[in-house]
């Protein structure tokens, strides 16, 4: 089959207006990307390359930060639970009603300075519920003592 000159024109010329149509479908698409760069909001008109480069640094920088923000929320959510469980146990564990009231600030006092001191100490921990369960029994042991010389 041959092809007369004007019909191979025009299917070049469709070709040409369908690949022009596309590169500017393209360059409109780097464009839109530039835009939603902070690093590139102040630059007119950035070449292709550099939108590239600077959306590869963009999604990098997300992907880490996404990362720290999943490791914070894990310690977070660890934490929470910690304190819950140590909530849970002074509710459950019973004092006396004579001594709670002399010991429960003294023993508050002691699992806050310890907490705050663990908070500070490079090698931080958590107060556990047997730790405070210890702190609770050494204090009424002593308010059993100081009764007992009255």
């Amino acid at each position: 089959m041959v092809y007369s000159e004007t019909a191979l024109e025009d299917r070049r010329s469709a070709h040409n207006a369908l690949e022009r149509q596309r590169r500017e479908h393209l360059n409109a698409k780097f464009q839109e990307l530039a835009r939603t760069l902070p690093s590139l909001q102040s630059v007119p008109r950035p070449s292709k390359s550099m939108i590239v480069s600077k959306s590869l640094d963009y999604v990098m920088q997300s992907n880490t930060r996404e990362s720290r923000y999943v490791s914070e929320i894990l310690d977070l959510r660890r934490r929470n639970e910690q304190l819950r469980q140590q909530a849970a146990l002074l509710r459950s564990y019973k004092y006396p009603s004579s001594s709670f009231s002399s010991s429960s600030s003294s023993l508050n006092h002691q699992v806050h300075q310890e907490q705050h001191l663990n908070q500070t100490s490079p090698d931080s921990f958590a107060l556990t519920p047997a730790m405070i369960l210890s702190k609770i029994h050494q204090q009424q042991q002593e308010d059993r003592r100081g009764h007992r010389r009255s």
